[in-house]
């Protein structure tokens, strides 16, 4: 997930690139989120997955371009560990 604004990487075929409009806050980050995050497990089948956060999407980091509160921070890191269990350990 990066922001609109950023330059196309070109030829990169082992990911899965969403565009997010600048400014977007924690609602619609959370939303697309919700609905992207699943597909992302079904297309990559992996033995490990190392999640590196990040805080460029919080509305204070001079480098990002989206404005999501701390509180939206955590929600993404909750729902991203919880996706990533429930694949390791479907119950």
């Amino acid at each position: 997930m990066h922001a609109n604004n950023w330059d196309e990487i070109s030829g990169k075929k082992n990911n899965i690139d969403l565009e997010i409009p600048s400014h977007t806050s924690d609602d619609h980050y959370l939303k697309i989120l919700t609905t992207e995050l699943p597909k992302v497990f079904s297309v990559f089948k992996t033995d490990l997955v190392i999640y590196v956060a990040g805080s460029d999407p919080y509305i204070k980091d001079t480098l990002g371009d989206f404005d999501i509160s701390e509180g939206g921070m955590l929600q993404r890191d909750i729902l991203f560990t919880l996706k990533q269990l429930s694949t390791m350990y479907p119950w």
